[in-house]
Parts: C-alpha cells; sequence; structure tokens
C-alpha cells in the first residue's frame, strides 16, 4: 500500500538505516510490487536475496530448479480439471493455492500436491500457508536464517535495535533468531513467539510512523530536541 511504501522510503534514508523486504514471492515479483531499489530484498522465504551490496542465492535450491519444474509441471496435468487452482511457479519454489476453489474439491487439491511431493521427498518438502501449499526445496534456510545471513553483512553491530513486523507463520523462523529484537506479530489469530502484536494489518503504516519519528526527532523552534510528549510516544503495539 502506498502509504506503507512512502514511509519505508522514508525509512532507509535515515542514516545508519537498513530496510528489508522478506517475502514467500519470488524476489523479482515482491521487488516489482515494492518498487524500492534502496532496500534489501530477500523472496522464496528467503532463498534469494538481493540490495545494495548484497546478492544471494541458496546454492541447493538453485541446483534443484530443473527437477522442481518437473515436479510443477506433473502438479499442472494433474490439477489441469480443477477449477480455481493456481499453480504458481517461482524459479526456487512453487506454490499452489486453492482460495478459490470449490470447497468440495479442496481435499482433491491437497492429496494431488502431498502425492507429487511425496515422490520427490528426498529433494522438496510441502508446507502449508493461508490457502496455499509451498513446494521448497529440503534446504536448512529460512527467513530467520537470510535476515540472519544479511544482519552479519551490514557495517557494524554496535548498538544496533533490530525490527521485524510479520503476519505469516513462515515469519516465526525470523521471530524465533532475533533473540534481542522488536518483533512484532501482525493480526491476532495464531499463537506467535514475537514479543509484540499488531492487532491489524492498518495498522502497520502507523507503527512505521512512529518509528520513523523516533530515528528523525524533530528540532524545537529554540534549537534543541523537541522532547515534550505526545500520543506517539507510545508505540501502537500490544504485548504478547
Amino acid at each position: 500500500e502506498e502509504p506503507v511504501r512512502a514511509v519505508l522510503r522514508r525509512l532507509s534514508a535515515v542514516p545508519r538505516t537498513t530496510v528489508m523486504i522478506v517475502s514467500g514471492r519470488a524476489l523479482a515479483d515482491v521487488a516489482q510490487l515494492v518498487g524500492l531499489p534502496e532496500l534489501i530484498y530477500a523472496g522464496n522465504h528467503g532463498l534469494e536475496i538481493h540490495g545494495p551490496g548484497v546478492s544471494f542465492v541458496e546454492p541447493t535450491a538453485a541446483a534443484q530448479r530443473m527437477h522442481l519444474k518437473s515436479l510443477t509441471d506433473r502438479l499442472r496435468e494433474s490439477l489441469s480439471d480443477v477449477p480455481g487452482v493456481i499453480v504458481e511457479p517461482k524459479s526456487l519454489t512453487t506454490s499452489v493455492h486453492d482460495r478459490n476453489v470449490p470447497e468440495s474439491r479442496r481435499p482433491f487439491v491437497e492429496n494431488a500436491v502431498r502425492e507429487v511431493v511425496a515422490d520427490d521427498s528426498d529433494r522438496f518438502v510441502l508446507t502449508a500457508g493461508r490457502r496455499v501449499w509451498e513446494i521448497r526445496p529440503r534446504v536448512a534456510w529460512d527467513k530467520g536464517r537470510a535476515i540472519h545471513w544479511v544482519l552479519q553483512r551490514l557495517e557494524s553491530s554496535a548498538g544496533r535495535l533490530d525490527f521485524f513486523l510479520g503476519d505469516d507463520r513462515t515469519d516465526e523462523d525470523a521471530f524465533a533468531v532475533l533473540k534481542g529484537a522488536v518483533t512484532v506479530k501482525i493480526g491476532v489469530d495464531q499463537p506467535t513467539c514475537a514479543r509484540y502484536r499488531i492487532e491489524h494489518p492498518e495498522e502497520v503504516a502507523s507503527f512505521l510512523n512512529w518509528l520513523l519519528q523516533k530515528l528523525t526527532p524533530r528540532q524545537s523552534p529554540h534549537g534543541g530536541r523537541n522532547g515534550s510528549p505526545s500520543r506517539q510516544d507510545a508505540p501502537p503495539i500490544l504485548d504478547n
């Protein structure tokens, strides 16, 4: 959304601040969707990373591309007569969306996906999201490891405070590794190991604007920092 994009652009311009987007989408897709080249992007749940000064593709996942294509082709054939199903190849992973599939056909989709992945279980694993099945290479890599990889390559960790917001089950991998960070779960419908929660996605922009305000304190008319109390002094998040 444009309000979030605008505040991300401003945050990325703050000195000693790095903004990273971590997504299940293919890296090229999420980078195009957000449209801010100054950010770091991690696509396919962290299997591919690119941004200013960093570039990475998980080598085992890259080596399995042709096997994944073959698996995806078989899956498309199996599901070709199911209305509403979307088989989405993403280079390093494949997603199968059943949100628009009639309720009576969803078990068929699940069984077809499970059978195809089971036939190649030495190379691929299956995970479930919100009305989506994710087929990923069997590698010890996730959003948490991707973020850790990027953090190790930042210029300095002295005095750094990390923030991570996420609304997906796969974001729990990041919450788990960011022990000293401000971790925020978006939504209240799932258990989480994040330290805080934001109840509604619409409140994300408010939180990011609060953070931007704290990183760029306004000058008072008398030349000092404006320290007068306001409602913005408290972040719009809840203790978990």
